[in-house]
């Protein structure tokens, strides 16, 4: 996984590799990418920030999983309901981001944003080192919506306009 992360910069596979048992394969190609890693620092940063931007920015895996039902989803019909998800999605980013910027302009913060951040802060450090896809941050959206949720509620309730 190490070795994916590392994009187009990947280390190519020793011809010996599948035949070796798993721990030693692992820490193998492990070695391997680590020191591709430090040949190639700035490529492995800027694979990460794309993966990253890719995984937190859009929302096309709840569709591709139908792709395995019988029948499979649709070419057509999967690239009608993309649009749809993709905007839910950028809409549910957007009141997540209003209610931070509003929580941090009235210097408090709420549990449900510090356990958000420190998830976040979990993912991007333990991620970094392996694949990173949107399924990888399935387990934060749910709170990414109920921080946009409470922007929603705080501002409707309250009258005002927060952005």
């Amino acid at each position: 996984m190490l070795n994916v992360m590392l994009g187009d910069a990947k280390v190519a596979f020793p011809a010996d590799i599948f035949a070796m048992p798993e721990p030693d394969r692992s820490g193998r190609m492990a070695g391997l990418a680590l020191a591709r890693i430090a040949e190639v620092p700035v490529e492995w940063f800027t694979n990460i920030v794309k993966a990253f931007a890719s995984g937190f920015g859009y929302e096309e895996g709840s569709i591709s999983g139908y792709r395995h039902m019988t029948p499979p989803i649709s070419p057509e019909d999967r690239d009608m309901l993309t649009p749809p998800l993709q905007f839910a999605w950028a809409a549910i980013l957007g009141g997540a981001a209003l209610a931070c910027r509003r929580i941090w302009k009235d210097r408090r913060a709420d549990s449900i944003i510090s356990i958000s951040l420190a998830l976040l802060a979990s993912i991007c450090l333990i991620n970094m080192w392996f694949e990173f896809g949107e399924r990888h941050r399935y387990q934060l959206t749910p709170l990414i919506m109920l921080i946009a949720g409470m922007w929603l509620m705080r501002s409707s309730l309250s009258g005002k306009r927060y952005a």
